[in-house]
């Protein structure tokens, strides 16, 4: 899953969480396109009598599933892309808080005893 989610970065060549929100959209914008387009050919399908008229018109409403199960599969990695990096974000949030608070309790404790020395 991780090795998928990675080639799916590499290669796209996503580095921010910016790029991937872009990438996401544009490609459910080609996921509704390629719905659109079906539906167009399951519709002439239903008026259609001839059976050997019919089997291009499956050929291709097979070849657009095919190609929106593609769309799909890579619009959940980067969903769980997503999700992941909004986690890993509150975990390194979790880690600097208290290394921020260390650092501002050692100032105070560096400042009070020069403030000692002046008295």
């Amino acid at each position: 899953m991780y090795s998928e989610e990675a080639k799916l970065l590499g290669k796209n060549q996503i580095h921010t969480v910016g790029e991937l929100s872009l990438f996401t959209e544009k490609l459910s914008e080609e996921f509704k396109v390629l719905a659109c387009e079906r539906a167009k050919y399951r519709n002439r399908l239903r008026r259609m009598r001839d059976s050997e008229a019919m089997q291009p018109v499956k050929d291709e409403i097979s070849r657009l599933s095919l190609r929106m199960a593609d769309l799909r599969r890579r619009m959940k990695l980067c969903e769980d892309i997503a999700e992941r990096s909004g986690v890993i974000e509150q975990i390194v949030n979790a880690i600097e808080m208290p290394d921020k608070q260390m650092q501002t309790s050692r100032k105070h404790i560096k400042e009070k005893p020069e403030e000692e020395k002046k008295r």
